[in-house]
């Protein structure tokens, strides 16, 4: 990916082209930019595990500590974000925090998680729909009380949210594992010893 193998470091090397012509001091003092590092992802819709760019920290902080550190970076990256600073490629500039934004969407699809860069976007750019959610996942995480709206349904909440594991050793009620006898990825409901493949999914 071009994010990885070229802008991001140029980026860490302080250049804002990529001709290398170009140094920017922001560059080569942000946080930010200067703490990214590959991560292991094993999160993907196909469970395969990829290596992407993120921070050295817990990007869903929940201790003090954690939340403190988080917001470290978060300021670093606003800073980078209220720069104006762009990233050019031939005649063509590009919004430096958009990129990330756009290469988490590809490399994380977009989702929360410890490794993802999703939540470094909370109050640096006009995406209401990721405030929202994040919001959404804070309550989720802290053990408010949410009302869910009355059009999802819940058992496909629950699908979307089911890790992987082995029907043999896990305690987990619902999870995704190899159907023996289709040799496919399916979802499990353990307490029946059921599984449905993605066609009879269902309340």
């Amino acid at each position: 990916m071009l994010m990885e193998k070229k802008i991001i470091p140029d980026l860490m090397k302080g250049y804002a082209d990529s001709n290398r012509k170009h140094k920017v001091l922001l560059l080569e003092s942000n946080l930010f930019i200067q703490s990214l590092a590959p991560a292991l992802n094993s999160r993907t819709p196909n469970f395969n595990t990829i290596v992407g760019y993120s921070l050295p920290i817990n990007m869903s902080p929940r201790s003090d500590e954690e939340i403190a550190l988080f917001n470290r970076y978060k300021k670093a990256f606003n800073q980078l974000k209220n720069s104006g600073i762009k990233y050019k490629i031939g005649v063509n500039e590009y919004d430096i925090a958009e990129l990330f934004y756009y290469y988490n969407q590809i490399a994380f699809q977009g989702r929360i998680g410890e490794e993802t860069l999703t939540k470094i976007f909370e109050d640096s750019l006009d995406y209401k729909t990721i405030a929202d959610f994040i919001s959404y996942e804070n309550d989720f995480d802290n053990n408010r009380d949410i009302i869910l709206d009355k059009d999802i349904d819940e058992f496909d909440f629950v699908k979307a949210v089911a890790p992987k594991a082995n029907p043999r050793s896990t305690n987990l009620k619902y999870f995704y594992s190899i159907d023996p006898q289709t040799g496919l990825m399916a979802f499990w409901n353990k307490a029946e010893e059921e599984s449905y493949d993605d066609a009879d999914i269902g309340p």
